[in-house]
């Protein structure tokens, strides 16, 4: 499990070895599971998601989380600049607006998005992650219209300011363009977001690209929420036969209750009901001041959901950060028990004086410190005693330390701020 670690947070384009993280409804109530020290490694984070109103969301619940457990610290921006690097708090937020067409609706915004954004904190202050938080793109603007589909007996919905044929409605696959006039597609999400990948991978950017499913709220019992959901639906079936992605299930975190219900309503269809998800009634609640259960208020920054199902999106938010930062999902009991049966050597940063010490445990042991970009930049062999290591010659950024004997096998990570 120590080894996996390495390769996940220094050889980023080894990803696919990491197997599939999809955070849904099943682990909401898991985030106090979280152990410390994963926590503090989400508190180095730097995460974007890019989006509208429903973004807000995402901020919201981790404000929520915040006050409710005071172990989640997070700074929420909305503004540039992009805060810089700290060990005090997740950064979460986005320095512009975002929505689909800046995205993934037509290759010139795909490419920006390449270029610009995912490049937007600079090489000593790279996204950690990033998403897209939809917000009513499978459903506004464009009532359900064009030729019905045949395999689904629906006709399909949808905004696509941006796109290449302009702003249509749209369906699944390729194939839907001659139901709807229009090349955008979900297809066009998932492409998009393999493209984000396969550029941090060649590109040396740490950035973990995260999938996510789409709003719930809104249209209930029509032919529009009905299409809205065979679009989330798409989305999890394209991840299900992926090894390497991680997955955020927005909507499958809003349509279940804290008491695990699934909320489903009926379209009608001609006399044919066909079900469909959509948020439960219990996610469009509010919290008073003790967190007990109120009416909805007016919301400052509105997300279109309740104080409830943002606070659900927070907990499983930190829950998927964590298992991005190498947590392997273990119970927080079952970790320390792990980390009191196993030796540690112990490390110490001086970020004031360039110094790595490294003392107890160490015999016969090595030091190795890697970049971001998986490349060793430094290693040498541990005494017995005390060990230090000056990095004062090192560029500003991000390291991993690897320290290693026949009994230890230890991974840390430091953050170089300042010279």
């Amino acid at each position: 499990m120590k080894k996996f670690i390495l390769i996940l947070l220094v050889f980023k384009i080894t990803i696919n070895l990491t197997g599939q993280v999809i955070a849904d409804h099943k682990v909401v109530d898991q985030y106090d599971k979280i152990p410390q020290n994963w926590i503090d490694s989400v508190k180095t984070m730097l995460v974007n998601v890019a989006g509208m109103s429903h973004a807000m969301g995402y901020y919201n619940g981790a404000e929520l989380l915040e006050k409710l457990d005071p172990r989640f610290q997070v700074l929420i921006f909305t503004t540039e600049p992009i805060p810089g690097p700290s060990d005090q708090h997740l950064r979460l937020g986005r320095p512009y607006m975002a929505g689909s067409e800046n995205f993934y609706e037509s290759p010139a915004a795909i490419e920006t998005w390449k270029e610009v954004h995912l490049n937007y904190g600079g090489r000593m202050n790279p996204y950690d992650v990033q998403a897209l938080g939809w917000s009513y793109q499978t459903t506004w603007e464009n009532p359900p219209s064009g030729l019905e589909d045949p395999v689904f007996g629906v006709r399909w919905a949808g905004s696509s300011n941006g796109g290449l044929d302009g702003n249509k409605p749209w369906g699944l696959d390729r194939e839907d363009s001659i139901l709807t006039g229009n090349r955008v597609c979900m297809d066009t999400y998932l492409d998009a977001m393999e493209q984000y990948i396969d550029y941090s991978n060649e590109s040396g950017l740490p950035t973990v690209m995260l999938f996510s499913s789409g709003a719930v709220d809104g249209n209930g019992g029509t032919e529009t929420g009905f299409q809205r959901e065979l679009k989330n639906q798409h989305i999890r079936e394209y991840v299900q036969g992926k090894d390497y992605i991680y997955f955020f299930d927005y909507a499958d975190i809003l349509v279940h209750s804290n008491e695990g219900e699934l909320h489903t309503e009926n379209w009608n269809d001609d006399g044919d009901l066909r079900p469909h998800q959509q948020i439960h009634p219990e996610n469009l609640l509010d919290y008073d001041d003790s967190f007990k259960k109120i009416r909805p208020k007016r919301d400052i920054h509105e997300d279109h959901i309740g104080d409830v199902g943002a606070l659900r999106i927070g907990k499983a938010f930190w829950w998927m950060l964590a298992r991005i930062a190498g947590w392997d999902g273990t119970a927080a009991t079952d970790q320390v028990a792990n980390e009191m049966s196993s030796p540690r050597m112990k490390f110490v940063y001086k970020p004031d004086y360039h110094e790595i010490v490294i003392m107890e445990n160490c015999s016969r042991g090595e030091i190795k410190i890697y970049n971001v970009l998986g490349e060793l930049v430094k290693r040498e062999n541990l005494k017995e005693a005390v060990n230090s290591f000056n990095i004062s010659l090192l560029p500003l950024g991000a390291y991993l330390i690897v320290l290693s004997n026949d009994q230890v096998y230890q991974v840390e990570k430091i953050l170089k701020i300042n010279n």
